[in-house]
């Protein structure tokens, strides 16, 4: 089962820019800084997709193919909308 939080998304870049979206936490993808990879739709949301003249590109291979990823550093900030998930299945180990 995927665990999805809901996060408010502000542009660092826009003022007064910001989306509220679902996101899925488990990906299994790891990095050493925190980082969030978001869809191209997204980033129009945020007027952000403008600025992929700045961005920096980066080859990005998936399962599927390779894949171009476009890098804004700090173009963005994340907050986490509280709120009770519900009741889970607790699984425990030893």
């Amino acid at each position: 089962m995927a665990v999805r939080v809901k996060l408010r998304i502000r542009s660092r870049l826009e003022a007064g820019v910001e989306v509220e979206t679902v996101a899925l936490v488990n990906s299994g993808f790891e990095a050493d800084a925190p980082e969030i990879v978001i869809p191209m739709r997204l980033a129009e949301r945020l007027n952000l997709r403008s600025r992929l003249l700045e961005a920096r590109v980066e080859p990005y291979n998936t399962v599927a193919c390779p894949i171009r990823i476009y890098v804004l550093p700090s173009s963005i900030e994340v907050e986490v909308v509280g709120g009770i998930i519900g009741a889970l299945r607790l699984h425990m180990m030893q």
